[in-house]
Formats: C-alpha cells, sequence, structure tokens
C-alpha cells in the first residue's frame, strides 16, 4: 500500500475525510496527500540510512539538485550506489497517468471497482 493512499485510508477511518479533507464537489485527492507522503517517505529513508538497512528508493530524480544531496547522503552513509534509468517520451507518460486516472475515477464513479479502488478512485498526479 502506498503511504497515499495509507493517508487517505486513515482520514476517511478518523472521519477527516468526510467532514473536513474534502469538501463535496472535490474528487481529485492526489494533491491533499501528495506533500505529506513526500514528508513520510523521505523520513522514511533517512531512518532506513542510519539503521544501514539495504533500500531502493523509487523515484524520478528529476531534480538534478534532489538527486545530487540524496546521492551524496548514501554514499557518505557507505552505501554502493546504483540507479536504474527507466526513459518514455512525455507522450507515452502523459497518455499513462491520464489513463490510470481515468480507468480508477470512472470505475469508481460507475461501480465496477473494488477494494481500495472503489473507496478512493483515480488521483490526479498534481
Amino acid at each position: 500500500m502506498t503511504s497515499k493512499t495509507s493517508l487517505l485510508l486513515t482520514a476517511q477511518a478518523d472521519g477527516s475525510y468526510d467532514s473536513y479533507l474534502v469538501p463535496d464537489e472535490v474528487r481529485e485527492l492526489a494533491a491533499l496527500v501528495h506533500n505529506e507522503s513526500s514528508i513520510l517517505a523521505k523520513k522514511a529513508i533517512r531512518d532506513a540510512i542510519e539503521r544501514g538497512d539495504n533500500i531502493i528508493i523509487d523515484g524520478t530524480l528529476s531534480g538534478e539538485k534532489d538527486a545530487r544531496v540524496q546521492m551524496d547522503a548514501l554514499q557518505a552513509a557507505g552505501y554502493d550506489v546504483k540507479i536504474a534509468d527507466v526513459e518514455t517520451i512525455r507522450a507515452v507518460s502523459e497518455a499513462r497517468t491520464l489513463g490510470r486516472w481515468e480507468r480508477g475515477y470512472l470505475e469508481a464513479e460507475n461501480g465496477p471497482a473494488t477494494g481500495r479502488d472503489a473507496e478512493l478512485g483515480g488521483r490526479w498526479v498534481p
């Protein structure tokens, strides 16, 4: 389960999702949990590095500055770092993002979705 999904499920369980987090007219939730999930992920990585755990960091490395800071921290902690580079063209990336959002959103709205997909629907990437 992703940290974003976990945050949304917790908000549903404690009532904050319906009471104040999401107005009735809002269905796009990614922006609401993106920042908090990023903070939690960075903390989890720092904790894992402090413990010396073997780790895999899944991310886009879209900003050179942040990538270098992360690389420097890992190397300073004695990690042997390997990077797997997966690339695509922008049009393919955008089409896949739209497809994931549309499938989840429409299935949640129209009923065929089950489990978490039915509860949360598609979440647009901000």
